[in-house]
């Protein structure tokens, strides 16, 4: 499925394409977003926010900027329409600066909680294969997929619930001209027992900030 065009503009020098890619968001390629009501409460389904948050944003557009912002880090964040997927789930497109492809943002409505949260991010430049989405991860973590960047190199974070910094901070290589394979180990203590938010993302190479992103829940065991 394809939806609508979003409004956006972007860092054409990112990556070196011969063609502008579609600005419609993509149908994210490992992770099925539930259609009908979730169940449980978003606390381990949710990376956006996050616990000790009581309840979500009072529309989808605010949660994705809420998450751009404050979780991607991003400057200026393009946001696009609601594209309703369900009655409770739908994508908005986040556009950075003049970003030629989007960061499609995947939010819903729980069962039992107040407001829209964002379950998952999206792009058609960071298409993660390992590990999919709520899996239940020890430590050594590999990540596989293929990626697009300036220069090949892909960001790599990893956070935990409740904690501001990153758990872990790493780069990876993939492609620099056209999609290629990507691959990294990530290290971290074991036992902790932990809800956490992937997150493989570029950078613009005249500023710095991420441009765009792919995310997803993880459990940390």
């Amino acid at each position: 499925m394809r939806y609508r065009k979003s409004l956006g503009l972007g860092l054409i020098w990112l990556v070196c394409v011969p063609t502008v890619a579609s600005a419609s968001p993509e149908e994210p390629t490992n992770y099925e977003a539930p259609s009908g009501a979730l169940a449980p409460a978003p606390s381990w389904r949710a990376i956006w926010p996050v616990t000790p948050a009581k309840s979500g944003y009072p529309s989808p557009v605010a949660a994705a900027r809420g998450f751009a912002v404050s979780l991607l880090h991003m400057r200026g964040p393009v946001l696009g329409i609601f594209s309703s997927r369900s009655a409770t789930t739908g994508v908005v497109a986040v556009r950075y600066a003049t970003a030629s492809y989007p960061i499609n943002v995947h939010v819903a409505r729980f069962t039992g909680a107040s407001g829209w949260w964002v379950i998952s991010c999206t792009t058609s430049q960071i298409d993660i294969t390992s590990p999919v989405a709520l899996s239940h991860v020890t430590s050594p973590l590999t990540l596989t997929g293929r990626s697009l960047a300036f220069e090949a190199v892909v960001n790599i974070a990893l956070y935990v619930d409740g904690r501001a910094t990153a758990l872990v901070r790493t780069t990876t290589m993939g492609g620099g001209t056209q999609m290629a394979p990507f691959g990294a180990t990530l290290h971290f203590p074991t036992g902790l027992r932990r809800n956490a938010t992937l997150v493989m993302f570029t950078t613009s190479m005249k500023d710095g900030y991420p441009v765009v992103a792919s995310a997803r829940r993880l459990i940390l065991q």
